[in-house]
């Protein structure tokens, strides 16, 4: 008999894609799965959409509002199966995605690594399957904490997995914000292999609620990689770790503090980099700037009080 999946579908208000999401779940040609819906203190009509689907394969867990991290543990430590896949609650899975995956799994030399899998994007599942990774150089299988440190490729709602190895790595860590799930990859790409299966399996879902959630949480991702730093396991991989921190320093300056007109806290990054003796001319040039782009700001606000 086919070992049981368990799916993990995290929720926050978004009753109706979340229902949409479920249904691709369950529409999967590999049947033998249980679908644990975590309601993360919704305030819609989660709950009535999801207990009036007439399949006793879902699992309704409501919580209180906890954060993504939480949500999706509860799910993990709820479930049942041999195996866990992610499936994020806008995003959709093609009919064959679970069984491609576990079949790839059962055919690898070692069922000890996580699966992924191409998937498109949009904010319809009407507009034309695009491959999302074909762009992405570093995709690959293997051992590829390498590639991964560099660059995430993984997203969430295409990763397959054994649940044990959640049991010896650890689940998401909830003091992470927006970037749980690349720290959770990394974290398993240390100690197991990865497996790519090409094939566009899923769809990722691009709407106002996600986006602004990528925007929010942008504050706190380099702060990831000091956690990275002080971990044991990645003492082989100081160096990139270093590379990454201050690379998403700068992209946190010109990409977040910047854009929000928030001009001392993206001086004092450029002059963190500076110190580090990265371009330190050019970055000295950007700080005076930011600090005139403050000054000039609160000119023009305290004429206008």
């Amino acid at each position: 008999m086919d070992e049981l999946i368990s799916v993990i579908v995290p929720t926050y208000n978004n009753a109706e894609l979340v229902s949409r999401a479920v249904q691709s779940a369950l529409d999967q040609t590999y049947a033998n799965i249980e679908v644990i819906v975590v309601d993360d203190g919704s305030s819609d009509d989660t709950r009535e959409r999801i207990q009036s689907i007439s399949d006793n394969r879902v699992k309704y867990i409501r919580q209180d509002n906890a954060g993504p991290s939480v949500t999706r543990n509860r799910g993990i430590l709820e479930s049942c199966g041999t195996y866990i896949a992610f499936l994020d609650s806008d995003d959709l899975w093609m009919p064959g995605k679970l069984e491609q995956q576990y079949n790839a799994l059962r055919s690898h030399t070692s069922r000890d690594c996580l699966v992924y899998t191409d998937y498109y994007s949009g904010q319809s599942s009407s507009e034309p399957v695009k491959s999302v990774l074909a762009e992405y150089s570093k995709k690959s299988s293997g051992q590829v904490i390498g590639n991964l440190l560099a660059q995430n490729f993984i997203n969430t709602s295409t990763v397959f997995l054994r649940k044990d190895i959640l049991a010896r790595t650890g689940l998401f860590d909830p003091t992470i914000c927006g970037a749980e799930d690349y720290h959770l990859w990394l974290r398993i790409a240390v100690e197991h292999d990865f497996l790519y299966v090409d094939e566009i399996l899923a769809f990722r879902r691009f709407h106002p609620q996600n986006n602004s959630r990528w925007t929010q949480s942008y504050e706190g991702r380099p702060e990831m990689w000091l956690m990275l730093k002080n971990d044991k396991r990645f003492a082989n991989y100081t160096k990139e770790i270093r590379r990454e921190y201050l690379r998403r320093r700068a992209s946190l300056a010109d990409h977040y503090y910047y854009d929000r007109h928030e001009y001392l806290k993206a001086a004092r990054l450029y002059l963190e980099q500076a110190v580090n003796g990265k371009q330190p001319g050019y970055l000295a040039v950007k700080v005076l700037y930011c600090f005139w782009r403050h000054i000039t700001a609160a000119g023009r606000s305290k004429h206008a009080s």
